[in-house]
């Protein structure tokens, strides 16, 4: 496949873009961009992810608008954002940098996703909840006082091995279930463009 990766952190772009390059798509394009509008032609897409952008963008309502621009006719996308009961979490936790720009901005309702989806015209084929572990992974992570992009510190690395444990538990998938339900770090949209 062709891939295409935009993000406002230029790191983020040249490190994504080197990964990329070590894979097997057709060809890598990285933008620098704010999204506001996509560095993307109208109706290129395929495929879309967007995992944990919607809650850092100014519009929500104007970026699923470009989302919906670059995607072609019967395109699927992967949308998600942090969910509500997780945000409540960090709002107790987090540092005050969490809560400004770059960073979070809003926390989205389940409806309010939905409906920001959905007024861009794309079609909602499931919404979910999933991610409990990330939930407590961010918690320990302002215990722990991690810096982002370094080595685990015993904390986390505890709890990735404890979780690992508990997966690999006759019980483990029903129990990560239910905590996904509890807790859940994210929420997620697969939709589609209509043809």
């Amino acid at each position: 496949a062709k891939v295409i990766a935009t993000d406002i952190n230029p790191d983020c772009v040249q490190e994504t873009v080197r990964r990329l390059h070590r894979t097997k798509a057709a060809s890598v394009e990285g933008y620098v961009s704010d999204s506001n509008p996509l560095p993307i032609a109208d109706a290129l897409c395929d495929r879309i992810v967007c995992m944990e952008v919607m809650e850092h963008v100014d519009d929500p309502h104007a970026f699923a608008n470009e989302l919906a621009r670059v995607a072609k006719p019967g395109a699927k996308l992967l949308l998600a954002v942090p969910h509500p009961a997780s945000e409540s979490l960090q709002r107790e936790l987090a540092p005050e940098c969490y809560w400004q720009r770059p960073n979070h901005l809003r926390v989205f309702e389940r409806d309010e996703f939905a409906s920001v989806v959905s007024s861009a015209g794309l079609i909602i084929e499931q919404q979910f909840e999933r991610s409990f572990f990330w939930t407590l992974y961010w918690t320990f992570f302002w215990a722990a006082n991690q810096e982002l992009g370094t080595r685990d510190q015993p904390l986390l690395y505890s709890w990735r091995m404890t979780w690992e444990s508990l997966l690999e538990c006759p019980e483990g998938d029903r129990v990560r279930a239910a905590l996904d339900r509890s807790i859940p770090k994210s929420q997620i949209i697969l939709a589609r463009k209509p043809c």
